[in-house]
């Protein structure tokens, strides 16, 4: 099978800055810009649903700690201390789901266009603690999390525990400390390089 040939930045720019670019190529522009686009929206949920946070999550309270956040023992959602039979993930994956690119203009040459990417503000709210309103756990995975110490795990079932294999004791029981990780600001880096990528020339128009 022939492989499709990629685009040529160098001539694509060329092209854009050409005074003959008609309206008609500028048309069929915007739509392989956009085609481009969500395509890489279907990317970047794919490299949501696999990252190792993710899928510890979505794995419940006997997940392994894939993450490697928690020193390998326990897991992510009975530490943060998720109700057992809820799906955190979901709500998260929604909003990101929501993601559009919008084509505005090519202006002397220059692509613009806009990324509607959940703002952090949008994605704090759609993922509160369980256990104190007001506080992230996405912020808490990027920016670290308190209590690995007092964190007790049990692959038996623990009927005092909200997701039902853990507990926080009132005393330290474990050393180690929680090992912060790049999760959304990674994937959302990778996906604006992803679309920037289409052409020689984009300008995010904010």
């Amino acid at each position: 099978m022939s492989k499709r040939p990629g685009i040529n930045k160098s001539i694509l720019s060329r092209t854009l800055k050409n005074t003959k670019f008609t309206q008609a190529l500028k048309v069929d522009f915007k739509r392989l810009f956009l085609t481009h686009s969500r395509k890489m929206i279907r990317q970047m949920l794919r490299e949501f649903d696999s990252h190792p946070v993710t899928t510890e999550i979505s794995s419940g309270p006997k997940a392994g700690n894939t993450s490697n956040t928690l020193s390998g023992r326990g897991n992510l959602f009975s530490f943060i201390g998720f109700e057992r039979g809820k799906d955190p993930i979901k709500p998260l994956r929604a909003l990101l789901q929501a993601t559009t690119v919008e084509f505005l203009a090519i202006k002397s040459g220059v692509v613009e266009f806009k990324i509607n990417f959940p703002t952090n503000e949008q994605i704090y709210e759609v993922t509160p603690m369980p256990w104190a309103r007001g506080r992230s756990w996405v912020r808490g995975i990027e920016h670290g999390m308190s209590g690995l110490g007092q964190y007790m795990y049990s692959n038996q079932q623990v009927t005092s525990s909200r997701s039902g294999t853990a507990i926080q004791s009132e005393s330290q029981k474990r050393g180690g400390k929680f090992r912060n990780v790049a999760y959304l600001s990674q994937i959302k880096k990778n996906f604006m390089k992803n679309i920037r990528s289409f052409s020689a020339q984009g300008q995010l128009v904010k």
